[in-house]
């Protein structure tokens, strides 16, 4: 029997473990709590800290294949254990990713255009980006952040403050709308890539993706995509979001694992994204993405979680359940996928119940 292990508990590491059971595959997971998405379906769960060396030490003697459900994993830790370990993801990509002007330097490099920006260091550097870029824009974090934490939207002198971090100044593009491509790869440059999911954001949070019904852009972006992935070598499902504007397309941030906006493929696809990551990162072919039914997604937050069994009742929607034991307002607690349901039924499930978001 094969045998993965999975950094982080949450509910891409609890979406991961379903596809492991639905394969025969076992699965070790580490998180800090022993109450996690995870404690619902892993074969084996350690509960330690993201960057105990020794318990995932004793996850990867145990496994054949090392992966991890979030980009926020102790990069130390992972080039520590890389040489020695399968960790077909590697740290590289982490490297990359955890810095947000290494981000988007490597997109540059590697086919994708994106906004213009600058590094900020101190006051004078703010004061310069304000001049050569201009208003609107927003200053983000370099590293850490995630559902718009970390990001300041500035749109005159007025909204500037003090700089104490590295941040990136970006121009805001006044974009269409904003999309995933999600693609896996895997040994012999074996590459899936999924149509183009169109996401919806409410306050920073994503709150309802469906698949963009666009040609032209699905074929150009796949083309970068590829090219992308084959430049990091990397190994498994990854995210890349991306700005449209007309037919052009801005890289705005990527995520080296399976994304929220790709939930929905479970129900759409042949095979899922997660199902996609697995093969992956153990090195086995990957199967079809093509789509088999007409879905949408929407985000459960706070306290709609609250009325989740009356949910369940409503007719062409399968509920997905993240087993969290604490409600907080705008915390991902669930999310519902509607299969070739009506647009009436969707709006009338939406009216109903989706009130956080």
């Amino acid at each position: 029997m094969r045998r993965v292990g999975i950094i982080g508990g949450g509910q891409l590491g609890m979406m991961m473990c379903d596809a492991c059971n639905e394969m025969g595959i076992s699965t070790f997971v580490l998180e800090s709590s022993s109450d996690c998405s995870c404690a619902h379906n892993a074969t084996s769960l350690v509960v330690g800290e993201y960057n105990d060396l020794d318990k995932i030490s004793f996850i990867c003697d145990n496994v054949d294949s090392l992966t991890y459900e979030f980009e926020n994993v102790d990069l130390g830790v992972l080039r520590a254990l890389e040489e020695k370990y399968n960790i077909p993801q590697g740290s590289n990509i982490l490297y990359i990713s955890q810095n947000r002007i290494r981000e988007k330097d490597f997109a540059n490099e590697h086919g994708f255009k994106t906004c213009r920006y600058l590094e900020i260091n101190n006051n004078e550097d703010l004061i310069f980006a304000t001049k050569t870029i201009g208003y609107p824009a927003i200053l983000k974090t370099v590293s850490g952040g995630y559902d718009g934490k970390g990001q300041f939207v500035l749109r005159s002198d007025d909204d500037l403050f003090h700089i104490d971090r590295q941040y990136i100044y970006e121009e805001m593009i006044s974009f269409d709308y904003e999309i995933s491509c999600i693609a896996s790869r895997s040994i012999n440059n074996d590459i899936k890539v999924y149509p183009l999911f169109k996401n919806e954001h409410h306050n920073g949070i994503l709150y309802h993706t469906s698949f963009l019904d666009n040609k032209y852009l699905n074929d150009e972006i796949s083309k970068v995509m590829k090219k992308y992935m084959e430049a990091l070598d990397y190994r498994g499902t990854l995210c890349i979001e991306l700005f449209v504007k007309g037919n052009d397309f801005y890289f705005n941030e990527m995520a080296p694992r399976p994304h929220n906006s790709g939930h929905m493929t479970i129900e759409a696809c042949k095979t899922s994204q997660y199902k996609n990551h697995i093969l992956g990162v153990l090195g086995l072919p990957l199967e079809s993405v093509e789509v088999i039914h007409n879905t949408e997604m929407y985000n459960i937050l706070g306290n709609d979680y609250l009325r989740l069994n009356e949910m369940i009742d409503e007719p062409n929607c399968v509920i997905h359940d993240y087993f969290k034991k604490v409600i907080k307002p705008k915390r991902k607690m669930a999310h519902v996928t509607f299969v070739d349901a009506s647009k009436d039924e969707i709006k009338n499930f939406v009216d109903k119940y989706i009130k956080e978001n």
